[in-house]
């Protein structure tokens, strides 16, 4: 009887998971790089006129980002309070691994340190500021940098670029510094959601969570790392 009773809560247990799980996410969809990503229920995509105020007051100029999107809580205010990402999306028609040592080197002369290569993403706890690292078998570049005022850290840009089939989607998470370990779970879950299957049924039956079409760009290298100081 115990063991029924516990194989019966068990059964509940795994079924309320699922169920919280299915309903926790929204999808955007990027039609430019061909893939989806879903984040937070409780998360929302910032309005772009809101999100071209925020760089230009940040002194970046937000045609240079070229960028996709901007995530945020919906409990932020401002948006930049908190928690919030960018999507940036460099496209091609083939990504060679050529292109992605290129990509590679650039990191390494960026920040003058040599690339730690290791499967790191699957354990995000190992990640060290300033020091990039690619894992090869997910082909994700990782490098997590300091945004100082004065002499105090006040958060930690997570910066990730997932390279595959057709480019390179760019992900550039910030949150406070007292709340980075707890924040960088859910960025890691942000990007583990990444997929290029079935995008065109993924596609949310909300408005504003797909991207506008667009015409490819080429992959820069140096355009690429702009976000880092946004």
């Amino acid at each position: 009887m115990k063991n029924t009773k516990h194989f019966i809560m068990s059964g509940l247990a795994v079924l309320t998971l699922l169920n919280s799980s299915n309903a926790s996410t929204d999808t955007y969809v990027s039609f430019k790089g061909k893939f989806y990503i879903q984040y937070p229920e409780d998360w929302l995509q910032v309005p772009y006129l809101t999100a071209d105020m925020f760089f230009s007051r940040s002194g970046t100029e937000p045609s240079a980002l070229n960028y996709e999107a901007v995530f945020a809580p919906k409990s932020s205010s401002p948006f930049f309070a908190t928690d919030y990402f960018i999507l940036t999306v460099d496209t091609l028609e083939s990504l060679y691994d050529y292109q992605i040592d290129s990509v590679v080197d650039e990191m390494i002369k960026t920040f003058g340190k040599d690339m730690e290569y290791f499967p790191s993403w699957d354990h995000p706890t190992d990640l060290k500021s300033n020091t990039p690292v690619y894992d090869k078998n997910n082909k994700i570049l990782t490098v997590i940098n300091d945004v100082v005022a004065g002499d105090r850290i006040v958060k930690k840009n997570m910066m990730v670029k997932k390279f595959h089939d057709k480019g390179v989607a760019n992900f550039y998470f910030y949150a406070p510094d007292s709340t980075f370990e707890k924040s960088k779970t859910i960025f890691q879950g942000i990007v583990n959601s990444f997929s290029t299957e079935n995008v065109n049924q993924a596609v949310p039956k909300e408005e504003g969570q797909v991207s506008d079409p667009a015409d490819k760009d080429k992959l820069n290298f140096r355009q690429m790392l702009i976000p880092i100081g946004a």
